[in-house]
């Protein structure tokens, strides 16, 4: 039985909003607050920003967008179908 389709709705305006005033903003911090896994999130925002997210790792490790400070998008439904 294929496992169930997870819908997760990220609002990219909050999040480029929070990374613009300098809050540290991870992956991990999303997935906990939409109750997905990191990876839902991680291609969510690949898929939104292509080339202009980057990803670090580590202590200080967070989310870093091309012009985050550009107008805000509104948000969009990222949708993932988990495989086994």
């Amino acid at each position: 039985m294929p496992r169930p389709m997870i819908s997760v709705t990220l609002d990219f305006a909050s999040i480029e909003e929070r990374i613009a005033k300098g809050e540290r903003v991870t992956v991990r911090h999303i997935a906990e607050e939409k109750n997905v896994s990191p990876q839902i999130v991680r291609r969510a925002l690949m898929e939104h920003y292509a080339t202009k997210v980057v990803f670090t790792r580590g202590r200080t490790g967070g989310i870093a967008i091309a012009n985050a400070s550009a107008a805000p998008s509104a948000p969009v439904s990222a949708t993932e179908t988990a495989t086994a």
